[in-house]
């Protein structure tokens, strides 16, 4: 019998190591008060055993009180386990936890001090049938009083319980009355041994079994009434339509969309089987794989798209306990992923291919079709900007709707066409299918811009023969809008092909642009100076002009390399250095002696939009430490004619601070007058064009007589440029202007060559 004690001891402080180790890796408040819990319960058995075990009267009584303190500290546990269980752990008690520790401390000490003053119980010998030998306790007033806060413990436990279980909803019901019971067992079984002959203590039995059902309600336990309610509602609530089958093929369950799928108005499961089944018999359920396929219905005219998927259920072992049917409605997800596909491809305005469909498109045919000889065409509106500027945004998409319809209208069913940026669209056609009106407004009816203005509308066609179809689309492209670069400002062509002659061009350009920083820093950007003189022959200044020292290409004039880098924008680089050598040679001119001297230094129309001129020349004459009035700005009033509020608040800025403003090629603008009226200039500068010859040289001189008369009236220097004979300069000193620059006088010439014959 001692044996088979010791196995059902052992076993179940095996089971409560086991809970205690599963127990550890969980943080949870509750879970601390469990492993708590069952380290002691532990404790109390191992102390059990050596009660069972020992034949020696002194080591049992040991035993027994080492037994009866963790007993006591196991029924804290429970009343805190309660307490945590029923969610109340965090109130106000009537007996605080300090409270217990302290009954407990005491209670605690009485039965370990009772193996030597033996007040609280002693031990009998008892024998059993076989003869075997277990020592009973005999006790006496101080154990009933542990016997006292033991059954407080639980009664406390109890009755939390009994509270929490009544108030608490249906589903969590079960819990607390299942603990409640398991705490009625450990109790039934503690007074088991009590008011019994038993020889052994089991009641030990009744606490690890109560330990071991606790940790699971506290750690593992899940409401299956909670759980089900929740995934009923869950699969109930869902767009998707679920069919749920057993072992057998049965239909048990089927959500409201699973309805609504089956078009079915009856709910009994039976009706919604046979349902089902005549939609699903040809699905080979029988043979219990996963798979899954589309399908598609037409519901009032409209396509419905779905996604079933098919699912077996296995359990840990892989054996098949049902299944679950699937049915997505991807109608809305298709359709999304349709619409972002034509987004991707198209351009939002025209609804034509956008550029990086259109080249993929023309790649795709090119390759399909090796043998075949194709043009590449790209379109480019003429002065759409302005369009968009003096018409509106509204007027420049209604052109560039109408160019689209063109191309739809217009265009062979196998031609690829699209929008590749704002007003440049581009057309692969075949070579024998080509037809000169292919971007044709007139059939339109929008050649002109309607409303308070008329606008003819001419668009620029570029073509590039595919001879190489390995080159990319985008490079083809780039080379049709080359031609068209040459006759973007020729009125009278409206066509131009690619030709190699243009490619070297734009390598050329490149090239420059290319050179011009390394140029910049090695001195091979030089000002020349052409001297501007008084009506006696006395130098005033001088206008600066640039020139290039190209190691390879000799010196460059600036037609050479102007034009390309006021198309490029890397004019503004260029300006800045030349007036860099300006304030440079001003400063030098300084040093001498020379501050009666002047420069005179361009602003080209880009500096106007991309820097601060202000800033710019303000730091300039700083850094050089000369004085503003030596450094002439010269600006062309075709450059005022964008922003003119904004340039003349930057002019005024200028003057304010001591600069020089000249109006360059006065009278070579729309609106000299007009532009003479609003800005303040300190020079006028006079269009040399007026010097040329001419057909009415009398109207001409006419004109000049009235700029510098008006220049009085205004009192506003003139100085005419351009001056190359005897008979202008006497005919300008006649009229009254008398400042001069000109080939009369000089030409542009190096620094030092001004400086030995001029200072």
């Amino acid at each position: 019998m001692r044996v088979a004690y010791v196995i059902a001891f052992a076993a179940v402080g095996i089971c409560l190591l086991y809970c205690l180790v599963k127990a550890a890796g969980n943080d949870r408040k509750i879970a601390v008060v469990v492993r708590r819990l069952l380290g002691a319960g532990l404790a109390a058995v191992l102390a059990n055993i050596v009660v069972v075990l020992t034949t020696d009267k002194n080591i049992c009584i040991v035993a027994y009180s080492v037994f009866f303190v963790c007993i006591d500290w196991v029924l804290y546990y429970v009343f805190q386990f309660a307490l945590e269980f029923s969610g109340y752990g965090g109130k106000k008690h009537v007996f605080p936890p300090v409270v217990w520790w302290v009954i407990l401390g005491v209670d605690s000490l009485s039965m370990l001090s009772n193996v030597f003053a033996r007040h609280a119980f002693d031990c009998k010998v008892v024998r059993t049938e076989s003869g075997e030998v277990f020592f009973r306790t005999i006790p006496f007033d101080m154990y009933n009083l542990h016997l006292f806060v033991s059954y407080l413990l639980v009664a406390f436990s109890l009755l939390t319980l009994v509270y929490k279980a009544v108030r608490t909803s249906e589903i969590y019901r079960e819990k607390y009355l299942l603990v409640l019971l398991i705490l009625v067992f450990i109790v039934a079984g503690d007074a088991a041994y009590v008011f019994t002959d038993t020889p052994v203590n089991v009641s030990i039995i009744s606490f690890a079994i109560g330990g071991i059902m606790i940790y699971y309600y506290a750690v593992i336990f899940v409401p299956r009434e909670l759980l089900k309610r929740t995934l009923t509602m869950v699969v109930q609530d869902m767009a998707d339509a679920i069919f749920i089958l057993d072992e057998d093929g049965k239909c048990i369950h089927a959500n409201e969309s699973a309805h609504a799928f089956l078009e079915a108005e009856h709910t009994d499961l039976c009706s919604m089987e046979r349902d089902f089944r005549e939609w699903s018999g040809e699905k080979k359920l029988q043979e219990k794989k996963d798979f899954s396929f589309p399908l598609t219905r037409e519901r009032d005219g409209t396509k419905i798209y779905y996604k079933v998927l098919f699912r077996s259920l296995l359990n840990d072992r892989g054996h098949f306990l049902g299944s679950f049917f699937t049915i997505q409605d991807r109608t809305e997800e298709l359709n999304n992923l349709e619409r972002e596909r034509y987004q991707a491809n198209h351009d939002e305005l025209t609804g034509l291919y956008n550029r990086q469909c259109f080249y993929r498109r023309v790649a795709e045919r090119l390759a399909a079709d090796p043998e075949g000889e194709y043009l590449l065409l790209c379109s480019d509106i003429r002065n759409f900007k302005m369009i968009n500027d003096v018409f509106g945004p509204r007027k420049g998409d209604a052109l560039l709707l109408g160019i689209a319809d063109v191309l739809r209208t217009q265009t062979m069913e196998e031609e690829i066409y699209g929008r590749l940026v704002n007003d440049r669209f581009g057309l692969l056609v075949k070579r024998e299918h080509y037809r000169p009106d292919l971007f044709s407004l007139e059939r339109r009816n929008v050649l002109h811009i309607e409303g308070n203005y008329a606008y003819p509308v001419q668009v620029c066609i570029g073509i590039y023969e595919i001879t190489d179809k390995s080159i990319p689309v985008s490079v083809m492209c780039d080379r049709a809008f080359m031609a068209i670069a040459v006759i973007k400002n020729s009125y009278g062509r409206n066509v131009a092909y690619y030709d190699e002659g243009l490619r070297s061009n734009v390598l050329n350009e490149q090239a420059l642009t290319g050179d011009l920083a390394e140029a910049m820093e090695n001195g091979q950007i030089r000002i020349y100076l052409q001297p501007q003189m008084d009506g006696e022959g006395k130098v005033l200044g001088a206008e600066a002009l640039v020139r290039w020292q190209h190691p390879d290409r000799g010196m460059l004039a600036p037609g050479a390399f102007i034009g390309i880098f006021e198309k490029n924008g890397s004019i503004v680089r260029l300006d800045c250095h030349v007036w860099e050598l300006a304030c440079r040679q001003l400063r030098r001119w300084k040093d001498q002696g020379r501050e009666d001297l002047y420069i005179s230094v361009n602003i080209s129309p880009m500096d106007l939009y991309f820097i601060d001129l202000y800033k710019t020349f303000a730091g300039l004459v700083e850094k050089y430490g000369i004085s503003p009035g030596n450094l002439k700005l010269e600006i062309t009033e075709t450059a005022m004619m964008s922003d003119l509020e904004k340039q003349l608040q930057m002019i005024s800025k200028l003057r304010e601070a001591g600069f020089v403003v000249e109006m360059d090629d006065f009278g070579s603008g729309y609106s000299s007058l007009n532009m003479l009226k609003d800005i303040q200039v300190d020079v006028l500068k006079i269009d040399m064009a007026f010097l040329g010859e001419t057909e009415d040289k009398l109207r001409a001189q006419k004109i000049l007589r009235t700029i510098v008369e008006l220049s009085r009236q205004l009192e506003v220097p003139v100085i005419s440029e351009g001056v190359e004979t005897q008979e202008q300069v006497e005919f300008l000193r006649e009229i009254g202007c008398n400042m001069f620059q000109g080939y009369y006088f000089a030409r542009p010439m190096e620094v030092g060559i001004f400086e030995e014959k001029y200072m």
